[in-house]
């Protein structure tokens, strides 16, 4: 009973995951009209950035629920952080990559940046999350 609880667990983090990259896709790849506010800024930093660092944060998190085995050493489970990030970083590239090769948007090196720091902040929570988890034993 306690396998098949932990198989839907990971079915849900999967099902989860798989409506997140559908999301992370329109808005990356949606004409800038279809996605409004995105012109606005706040503190000094536009809108798109911050919309940018927030779309990857929830990468690592959930890739991390998804795939990671619970049961595992920590070397394996650091591993598959790494292997996690590089995901995502991967990800970050090809969606800009994708943006420059349609005519309505474009490659931006600012929005990679922010793209990979909310890749290293999803990063930084699941390490945070772990430790915490390691604390409590």
């Amino acid at each position: 009973a306690g396998t098949l609880k932990m198989l839907s667990k990971r079915h849900i983090w999967a099902f989860v995951l798989c409506c997140y990259f559908a999301t992370v896709l329109f808005l990356c790849l949606a004409k800038p009209q279809q996605v409004p506010g995105l012109e606005m800024t706040f503190w000094g930093i536009e809108a798109d950035k911050i919309a940018h660092f927030l779309m990857f944060i929830p990468f690592p998190v959930l890739a991390y629920f998804a795939f990671v085995p619970v049961r595992c050493g920590k070397r394996r489970k650091f591993l598959c952080i790494i292997a996690i990030a590089i995901m995502a970083a991967v990800m970050a590239l090809m969606t800009e990559k994708v943006q420059e090769l349609l005519g309505y948007r474009s490659f931006e090196i600012k929005d990679l940046i922010a793209d990979l720091s909310g890749t290293v902040a999803g990063t930084v929570a699941i390490l945070a999350y772990i430790a915490l988890k390691t604390e409590q034993k």
